[in-house]
C-alpha cells in the first residue's frame, strides 16, 4: 500500500544550510559582540581615554580656622603622556564635590580644587588640594587616612597622611 500523493515529498534540500555559512554567521556574531564589548557600549566603559603615570612627590596635612584638614597631595607627570585625573578617594570615600574652594565653615563633607577631569600635562607638576570636613565621619587629629587617585584608565595611585592637630 502506497500513501495517497498528498502525503509524499520529494527528497530535495528543503532546510539544509551550508556548514561554510553557518561558520560565517557565527564568526559575524562573534566579531560582532567582541566590537560592540570593546567600543565601551557593554563593559560599563564609554570613551576610556589613555593617560599617563604621575608620581607623588609629597604630601602634607594643615587645619584651618575652622578645624577642617586640607591636604595637598603634589605630584608629578612622568610619562610622554598626559595624566588625566578620574576621581579622589579619601579613606575610601570619594571627594563629594570638584573644583571647590576651601571651606567657609566647619564642614562634613570631602572636597578638591582639582577637577574630576583635570590633566597634568606630561612632565608637569600639580598640587591636589582636599579639604576634609572637620565633622566628616569620625576623623580625630593624629589618625593616619589613605588618599587614592584613580587616573582616566582606572589605575589607582595611594598615599597616606595623618592628620594635623592636637586631641
Amino acid at each position: 500500500m502506497t500513501p495517497p500523493r498528498s502525503f509524499t515529498f520529494s527528497r530535495r534540500n528543503y532546510g539544509k544550510v551550508n556548514p561554510l555559512i553557518s561558520l560565517f554567521i557565527v564568526v559575524a556574531l562573534v566579531a560582532a559582540y567582541y566590537a560592540v564589548y570593546h567600543s565601551g557600549l557593554l563593559s560599563g566603559v564609554v570613551g576610556s581615554e589613555e593617560s599617563g603615570r604621575i608620581e607623588i612627590i609629597g604630601v602634607s596635612c594643615s587645619q584651618d580656622v575652622y578645624e577642617n584638614w586640607e591636604v595637598t597631595v603634589s605630584v608629578r607627570s612622568v610619562d610622554e603622556v598626559d595624566f588625566r585625573l578620574s576621581k579622589i578617594f579619601v579613606k575610601g570615600m570619594e571627594v563629594s564635590r570638584y573644583l571647590a574652594g576651601p571651606p567657609t565653615s566647619k564642614v562634613g563633607t570631602i572636597t578638591s580644587d582639582f577637577g574630576a577631569e583635570s590633566v597634568v600635562p606630561r612632565g608637569e607638576a600639580a598640587e591636589m588640594r582636599v579639604w576634609i570636613g572637620r565633622d566628616f565621619g569620625f576623623l580625630q587629629p593624629t589618625q593616619r587616612v589613605s588618599i587614592r587617585i584613580q587616573d582616566s584608565a582606572g589605575v589607582v595611585y595611594t598615599t597616606s597622611v595623618v592628620l594635623s592637630g592636637t586631641l
